[in-house]
């Protein structure tokens, strides 16, 4: 079959060595990783062959001796299958990009272990009808961690991406599904690139110098084969017939690649059964149930829901349920494996032995740790269970000792996490959840530096003035115990940042720490006199000849507020009256003149003076855009986070911010607007004069059910993304839309010129999110 156009090129990027998926595990490379008796790499190479590519580079970041024999066992009809080798998938992707390509010839890129069946035909044709640099294939968005979403215009021109599934995902459907089709030209321009990441490096980029970057959905299957949940749902998809991929059937139900082996046991569909498989009288099977080539099945074992990999055994009795046994693994006599547990390769679970749910069992243990010889292999379970769509603002929700310390298991496995802050409340259960986490990140081998109890701004600077990769700050309410993540620079963490905590959590893939290694907790209970010594210095000098009140429901900072007032000569009286979060983190300011003004007004004041004092600033992503408008009077940069890690703007960021904490700490931004009234010699109305009119309205609606594709309500308005949630742009002003974590409410923040206007936004929004049918009010 040949190609069509220049369409004949196809690179596949597969990591060997990656979480669960290695030959320490399973037995096998991922990319080997059998579907009902053939490897994954086959249906990739079947399929791209049968759309015309005859030349498949698949790109490896090590050598590995059985992908080799297999595609020198194996060779792909039509196609020419050639292995590239690097020290790593980044010097892979270079030796690609850096070849000789003709300008017009476009190359199909796959970035992830993924099985699909699209037309992929229709995609090439897209692409050449726009004249696209890339085209990005998307698919309906199913709510996987670590999914790229994608935004689109109406014309279907990429506006932008999103990491973040849990609340972008209820704007929009469009899921990147990690295939993207390139031009020759991009190629070329590509040379010489260090590239680790293709989406999250190349394509925002390519994005910011505005190429033309288009979006194609294709109709079909597609899972992307990265966890053991992913791995039991896509064979548990292919029995069910939901791909095209044709299966050899036996009778109904009942798939083999030969004859059924001899025996009285029973199955029930639908099931695959390899090839010299023994399967013993009384045995049941069954459904869901794939069993590889050369296994045994004993007497009376039950199997059912469960991938068992070649030359794996359950013995007389096991009992299999919603499991993956690894390549010539044991389940001993009365064994049990529940579901979601996983075995790895010639691992054993010794007879009358248990595996909980969501257990991983290795054969030995790893990180230096040892156990006692009469301890069964069981003992070196880890938990994998899943935490679910929690945000990293909200992450622990009820009380459970477990979760909270698989939190501080994960943080620590992270590498912006071997180096982490904690703080937290006066609450009792905040304490206790304290120790678990630290409990956690001690045992992953994280150096752990406990700051005490403090309020939420001061953990964002601890983090920052300690060069900390992470700070977490723990807080009880009503509803249950909350956190708030800090990257490095006291920033929020990064959305990449986000998804690597959620991925170590949700597949169990800890770092374990010998116990002669483990680091002593350091007590950081002092800095708070760091901060009271910083919170000082922003007035520049004293405040002789002001007056203030400060007002908050947090004690503790009422009480350094008015002591620092009173350091710096600030009286006491009704110039302006400052109103401080509960968390520090925001303010608002009274005087008889204006009435009460809100934190946007505060931050536009701040970024105005600095602005005149010829700096740029670091604002929140949500910060108002009034703030640009000024910057451009000035000539200056605003720069909005938080952004991914490796951004190159990442570090003038964490600068900025480091030398700015009044912009986004409440208690220094009240301060700071002191010394700017003592440094101007401005009243606190004058000061606001100088600022330009704008007005924010902010409306929270709730729907009846959780919505999908909230986008589809705005086919007119080119959407963008932003942290947690989108931004449209109109002739009247700025909207933002930002969801909740379950999807069950939107805020709607608009902003305009007048008050009016502001409201007219507002309602014209709500009105269109009514017309999706869920809005309750």
């Amino acid at each position: 079959m040949k190609g069509y156009g220049g369409f004949v090129k196809a690179v596949i990027a597969s990591e060997v060595r990656n979480g669960f998926f290695n030959d320490d595990f399973f037995g096998t490379p991922k990319i080997l990783l059998p579907l009902l008796g053939k490897p994954l790499l086959g249906y990739m190479t079947d399929m791209l062959s049968f759309y015309g590519m005859n030349e498949i580079v698949l790109l490896l970041d090590a050598q590995s001796e059985k992908v080799s024999e297999y595609l020198k066992n194996n060779p792909t009809c039509g196609a020419k299958v050639k292995p590239v080798i690097g020290k790593s998938i980044n010097d892979a992707l270079n030796s690609l990009f850096c070849s000789d390509e003709k300008e017009d010839d476009n190359v199909l890129l796959i970035t992830d272990n993924v099985l699909f069946d699209f037309d992929l035909s229709e995609a090439e044709k897209y692409h050449r009808s726009m004249g696209a640099d890339v085209t990005v294939i998307i698919t309906h968005c199913d709510g996987v961690t670590g999914e790229k979403l994608v935004f689109t215009s109406p014309s279907g021109r990429i506006t932008g991406f999103s990491g973040n599934v849990g609340r972008c995902g209820f704007l929009t459907d469009k899921a990147d599904t990690g295939i993207y089709i390139i031009s020759g030209k991009i190629l070329k321009m590509l040379r010489d690139r260090t590239i680790t990441a293709f989406s999250n490096e190349i394509l925002p980029e390519l994005l910011s110098q505005n190429k033309s970057l288009f979006a194609f959905r294709c109709a079909g299957y597609r899972r992307g084969i990265n966890t053991v949940l992913s791995y039991l749902k896509c064979t548990r998809d292919m029995l069910d017939g939901k791909t095209v991929f044709p299966l050899s059937e036996i009778c109904d139900g009942i798939y083999s690649n030969s004859e059924l082996p001899c025996g009285k046991y029973n199955i029930t569909p639908p099931v695959f059964i390899g090839e010299n498989t023994e399967i013993s009288d009384g045995a049941d099977l069954g459904p869901y149930t794939v069993v590889g080539d050369g296994c045994f099945i004993g007497e009376k074992a039950f199997v059912r829901g469960s991938i068992m990999l070649n030359k794996s055994a359950a013995l007389r009795g096991a009992d299999i349920s919603g499991a993956v046994m690894g390549a010539n693994s044991v389940a001993e006599e009365n064994s049990k494996m529940s579901l979601g547990s996983v075995l790895g390769e010639k691992a054993t679970v010794g007879r009358n032995m248990a595996v909980g749910e969501n257990v991983k069992v290795t054969p030995k243990p790893h990180g230096g740790i040892s156990a006692p010889e009469s301890q069964p292999q069981a003992y070196y379970a880890e938990n994998i269970a899943a935490l679910g769509s929690r945000g990293t603002d909200s992450l622990f929700g009820d009380f459970d000792i477990g979760l909270f310390c698989k939190v501080g298991r994960a943080l620590g496995s992270c590498e912006f996490g071997t180096r982490t802050g904690i703080g937290y409340d006066d609450s009792v259960s905040s304490a206790a959840a304290v120790k678990a986490v630290t409990a956690g990140l001690i045992s992953s081998g994280s150096h752990v530096f406990d700051f005490g109890r403090c309020f939420l701004s001061e953990v964002a600077f601890f983090s920052s003035f300690c060069s900390l990769g992470c700070g977490i700050y723990i807080y009880s309410e009503k509803n249950g115990i909350h956190s708030a993540f800090y990257g490095n620079g006291g920033l929020p963490l990064s959305p990449d940042f986000e998804q690597e905590l959620e991925h170590h959590a949700e597949n169990g893939e800890f770092r374990r720490c010998s116990a002669q290694n483990m680091r002593a907790v350091s007590d950081m209970s002092s800095m708070s006199s760091m901060y009271r010594r910083e919170l000082l210095r922003q007035s520049g000098d004293m405040l002789s000849g002001i007056t203030a009140n400060v007002m908050s429901d947090n004690k503790d900072i009422l009480l350094l507020m008015e002591d620092c007032l009173l350091t710096l000569g600030c009286g006491k009286g009704d110039d302006i009256t400052f109103k401080i979060t509960r968390g520090g983190t925001e303010v608002s300011a009274f005087c008889r003149e204006c009435g009460w003004i809100n934190m946007d007004k505060l931050l536009s004041l701040c970024c105005l003076y600095e602005f005149q004092c010829g700096h740029d600033v670091a604002v929140p992503y949500d910060a108002p855009a009034a703030i640009n408008d000024m910057a451009d009077g000035y000539e200056k940069r605003v720069l909005r986070y938080p952004v991914q890690a490796k951004t190159p703007v990442r570090d003038e960021l964490k600068y900025l911010s480091s030398k700015q904490i009044f912009l986004r700490d409440g208690l220094f931004m009240a301060v700071k607007i002191l010394g700017i009234m003592r440094e101007t010699g401005y009243s606190f109305p004058k000061l606001l004069s100088q600022i330009p009119e704008f007005f924010v309205k902010h409306k929270t609606v709730s729907f009846s059910s959780v919505p999908e594709d909230i986008c589809r309500a705005f086919p007119n308005d080119t959407v963008y993304p932003s942290h947690n949630g989108a931004v449209m742009y109109r002739s009247g002003g700025r909207v933002l839309l930002k969801p909740s974590e379950n999807g069950k409410t939107i805020e709607i923040v608009t902003e305009a010129l007048n008050y009016e206007v502001s409201c007219e936004l507002c309602d014209d929004i709500e009105n269109k999110l009514r017309d999706l049918g869920s809005v309750l009010n």
